[in-house]
């Protein structure tokens, strides 16, 4: 989809009605999870500490069920992003079955792109094992690890580069990534870090572009448009 409407080879309507279809989509497998008791649980923060960024966490049965959540959010905030940037705002219909009628489509998407970011900090506990399982059985230092690679991509994308930008937010995801490349061996992470931060490394000065090449470069100019702050 994001290179159809990078190509200007689908209209307008076509991109809402798309982007709308997969939205429900979404919706409807998140639902069905959470019917199925396929979900997680929220606890309150003990012990602040800098592994925590809300006063709650999520506790999931297991990685790869966080993993998938944490992936089910970062597609509704880039599919809500497409929505906000290509939407007539004088069209404030409700295609989405679950979007309260006192709210645009615009302040919707906020609020939810919003909601999803917070959740994705909510998960870094368990899945980086600071917190253990339903159980309280303690991570191995593989499965950390695994963990750090699973948030990678929802981190860097989600939190960091989404429309919204809480800076504090943003800071504490960043400093997640180099506890992964110092703490955990994840090296891409660190870069990413670097990347975000503009930190010289060396004698160059790391970017986004520098890390991962012209094809991202062109996706987020694309995905995000120019609302888009951070230099590529």
């Amino acid at each position: 989809m994001q290179a159809s409407i990078k190509l200007r080879q689908i209209d307008q309507a076509t991109i809402i009605s798309t982007a709308f279809k997969i939205d429900t989509a979404l919706n409807t497998w998140a639902t069905t999870v959470v019917s199925q008791r396929t979900s997680f649980s929220a606890y309150t923060v003990v012990k602040p500490s800098e592994g925590y960024f809300e006063a709650f966490y999520h506790v999931y049965r297991n990685l790869w069920l966080a993993y998938t959540w944490n992936v089910y959010r970062l597609l509704r905030i880039i599919i809500r992003w497409i929505i906000i940037q290509h939407l007539d705002p004088q069209s404030f219909g409700n295609p989405a079955q679950e979007q309260s009628p006192k709210l645009s489509q615009p302040d919707y998407s906020r609020t939810l792109i919003l909601q999803l970011r917070s959740e994705i900090c909510a998960s870094i506990p368990y899945v980086l094992g600071y917190v253990g399982d339903h159980s309280n059985t303690p991570r191995k230092s593989t499965d950390r690890a695994t963990g750090g690679l699973m948030l990678l991509w929802p981190l860097f994308t989600g939190v960091c580069l989404a429309p919204y930008l809480d800076e504090r937010m943003r800071l504490w995801a960043i400093g997640r990534m180099q506890y992964m490349d110092s703490s955990l061996g994840i090296r891409k992470a660190g870069l990413m870090a670097a990347a975000l931060l503009g930190t010289p490394l060396g004698d160059e000065v790391v970017s986004v572009l520098d890390v991962f090449g012209a094809p991202l470069r062109d996706y987020y100019r694309g995905y995000l448009g120019t609302e888009y702050t951070y230099s590529l």
